[in-house]
């Protein structure tokens, strides 16, 4: 053996000498099993002073060894909670439940989480499954109380609670509860005994003089409510909820002013609690008083830099108060940090929608769902965007699911009653007002609109009782004034009607609705100069507002005097330069002057101003047939239909102009179904389908449709022309000479007339 292969040997044998030297010096820590407990015992060390990030490295290290370990897995539960990841600790506790079923303490907790995000049965299957191997755990019959609490099982819920108790007579949250479901059932008495029980045990927490306070405030004693509340605070100062619940106490009591003092005071005293900092903010913010929360928010940017969620209320309420740079200069800061913040993304989208680039939006917005498809504000934000180019029911469904993911969402909840109102939906307008009142049963909005559905369904009753309520609760409102003149006038009732009009004028002064319902009495009383009148002593008494020189203009349009209409139409413009009607009705008014070229160049402009606003290229359009311009039309009306697909009139103009002009008619056929869909009970509609239909051969298709447009509008030739050629190919020919016959007589002069003499002279 050469020197240095003997040198290798020696010196091999030395490590593995010394290798075993330091196992049997550390207790062969090598093992596994050994080295799983160290982790164990080092994590819960870390836990204990309160290093729960340390704590849960030192966690995942025992998990690598064992990855069945069930205890590690019940600690990363604990330490998730206490670092703001419930959703991963639901997901370790399952995984704790899996590898140990009989893990009672992990089931419990499983269920409590359940219990606070609104799952009742299924915590409630967690407490059954404990007490069926367990039925003498006290905190799984305490669990089925608060899931029978929250499902309203009243009486199953005092049962479970008694029987907590008497396992465990001295533990304060037990009493806590029961006095909670005997409040429930409105036994006050006994409800106070139980909670002034909680607080002896535990007269430390501010809970039970919180339960105490809420139950003076169920029974209106107000002034003993303030009182519990003030010494909860007193006995835990550290404590939010006394003093959130006294907010609300003195807000729910119209006392405003001590509302912000409490907040304010919450904020000082708890100046590094997330929650009580910013709920001045959201006091502010649910007051609509936007400049106050906007200077608490900015206040709160710079002096907590870090907290995202400020960052991202502060970008909310930035875009709420339209400032719009200023709210994507924050955003950007919070999508920089991590580009696939889902509220981030939604932030983005949302700015883009009010900054008018709705195609831009449509990637950030959908971006964000599919990092989390549960994200209400960006569902909502989508259906805007969706609704501005036109796909309506697309937007009416992502709507729907941000009120199925957050029921209180307003603004969804308003877009969708806008949406219903505008298609004559009164089913779903209904719904819309239900979903309004159960959220907000104190606001005079959702009778409203409620009356509006009950005034479609013919249930005038119903309506005026729901007005009558919405006026009762917001007397100060204009608004149910004014729908209540809008009522009565449906009703013939005009007098009346003209008295709501002008109450809803007293209370604010420049409502457009209200003066257009009081001049709408006049015009129909023939009483046109007086409408006239009132509008412009309207306008003595507010000047500026663009809305009123439009009602005038279109007054004096009624009235004949195109003329004197053109001054009040150009002011209405003047005031506010994105008055679309006004751009619209003064063009359509020059056209009927004569003044071809300045129509069609007002409606162009209208168009460049807001090139999204489907009405100019209808108008356009319109205008551009009767020039004679009709490729120029079909132009127009191709861009309606870029901007809102679904839009009937331009379908229903396209689908017309391309068969008079001999154009592709599988597409006016498709066209007019689309029409047809929107607006199914439109003559024009009708004749269009059924003119289509005659076009492509189908005229067993062809012949209601266009039987139902004459009925409907019996003085227009064209409809009795094409019901006529219909009823001559399906050899109807007596018919089909009575329709042609109509047809020349009502208009000598109509497009067709040659032809029609021509068909008759034939069959002569």
């Amino acid at each position: 053996m050469g020197y240095w292969t003997a040198k290798v040997q020696v010196g091999m044998r030395w490590v593995v000498l010394v290798g075993v030297i330091a196992c049997l010096i550390s207790g062969c820590s090598r093992d596994p099993n050994a080295r799983k407990w160290e982790f164990l015992q080092s994590g819960m060390q870390y836990f204990q002073s309160g290093k729960y990030l340390e704590a849960s490295i030192q966690f995942q290290n025992a998990l690598r060894l064992d990855p069945r370990s069930a205890e590690a897995e019940y600690q990363l539960a604990q330490c998730a909670l206490r670092l703001g990841s419930p959703q991963a600790a639901y997901v370790h506790l399952l995984k704790t439940i899996e590898l140990a079923p009989k893990n009672y303490k992990a089931q419990l907790e499983l269920g409590n989480f359940l219990l606070a995000v609104g799952e009742n049965e299924k915590a409630r299957q967690r407490a059954l499954q404990v007490l069926s191997d367990a039925p003498g755990n006290a905190d799984a019959h305490h669990l089925l109380a608060r899931a029978d609490l929250g499902s309203k099982k009243d009486a199953g819920a005092l049962e479970e609670a008694r029987k907590a108790i008497q396992l465990a007579p001295d533990r304060s949250e037990f009493y806590l509860t029961l006095g909670t479901i005997e409040a429930d059932l409105q036994q006050f008495v006994a409800a106070e005994k139980s909670f002034r029980k909680a607080f002896s045990l535990d007269p430390h927490s501010a809970m039970a003089l919180t339960a105490l306070g809420h139950l003076d405030e169920q029974q209106h004693q107000i002034a003993k409510a303030e009182r519990e509340f003030n010494e909860a605070i007193q006995v835990d100062a550290s404590n939010l909820l006394p003093r959130a619940a006294l907010a609300h106490l003195y807000l729910a009591n119209g006392q405003r002013d001590q509302a912000e003092k409490t907040l304010l005071a919450a904020k000082e005293a708890l100046g590094n609690n997330p929650t009580a900092y910013g709920m001045l903010a959201d006091f502010y913010v649910a007051e609509g008083d936007l400049q106050k929360a906007n200077a608490e928010y900015a206040s709160l940017y710079q002096k907590h830099p870090e907290d995202l969620q400020v960052k991202k209320n502060y970008v909310q309420l930035l875009i709420l108060s339209n400032q719009l740079n200023e709210a994507s200069k924050i955003n950007d800061e919070i999508l920089r940090k991590n580009p696939r913040d889902a509220d981030g993304l939604a932030g983005r989208g949302e700015i883009l929608v009010r900054q008018g680039r709705v195609n831009d939006a449509m990637e950030p917005l959908r971006s964000a769902l599919k990092i989390q498809p549960e994200n209400a504000e960006a569902h909502y934000d989508l259906g805007v965007a969706l609704s501005q180019i036109g796909y309506l029911h697309q937007a009416e469904n992502e709507w729907q699911e941000a009120i199925r993911l957050q029921p209180d969402r307003l603004d969804a909840i308003q877009a969708l009653a806008l949406l219903a109102a505008r298609q004559n939906d009164a089913d779903r307008l209904k719904e819309c007002a239900q979903a309004l009142i159960k959220v907000r049963p104190q606001s005079a909005q959702g009778y409203i609109w409620r009356a509006a559905a009950k005034m479609a369904e013919g249930n005038a009753p119903g309506a005026k009782s729901d007005l009558e309520l919405a006026i009762r609760l917001a007397p100060g409102d204009p608004t149910g004034y004014a729908r209540m003149g809008r009522f009565y006038s449906s009703q013939g009732q005009l007098k009346l009607a003209e008295g709501f009009f002008e109450q809803a004028l007293q209370r604010d002064p420049k409502m457009a609705e209200a003066l257009a319902g009081l001049a709408g009495v006049y015009t129909r009383e023939k009483r046109l100069d007086r409408a006239i009148e009132r509008v412009r002593a309207q306008i003595a008494a507010t000047p500026g507002q663009s809305p009123y020189y439009l009602l005038w203009g279109q007054l004096l349009f009624e009235k004949g005097e195109l003329n004197g209409a053109l001054t009040p139409l150009k002011k209405a413009i003047e005031l506010d330069p994105d008055n679309e009607e006004a751009f619209l009705l003064l063009s359509r008014t020059e056209m009927t002057l004569g003044f071809q070229d300045e129509a069609l160049e007002e409606c162009e402009q209208a168009i460049r101003r807001n090139a999204r606003d489907v009405r100019g290229y209808l108008l356009l359009g319109m205008l551009q047939e009767k020039a004679g311009r009709a490729q120029q039309a079909e132009d127009s009306y191709r861009e309606a239909l870029k901007v809102q697909p679904e839009n009937g009139p331009a379908a229903n103009n396209l689908a017309y102009l391309l068969l008079e002009r001999g154009g592709d008619k599988q597409m006016a056929l498709s066209l007019a179904q689309m029409a047809w869909r929107a607006m199914p009970h439109d003559p024009h509609v009708a004749d269009t389908l059924g003119w289509a239909y005659d076009q492509n051969g189908l005229y067993t298709l062809a012949l209601p449709l266009l039987r139902e447009a004459v009925a409907q509008a019996p003085q227009n030739p064209a409809y009795h022309y094409h019901l006529g050629l219909t009823y001559q190919k399906t050899g109807q020919t007596r018919r089909a000479q009575g329709e042609l016959k109509d047809a020349l007589q009502m208009s000598q002069g109509y497009t067709h007339a040659a032809e029609i003499r021509s068909a008759l002279e034939m069959r002569n």
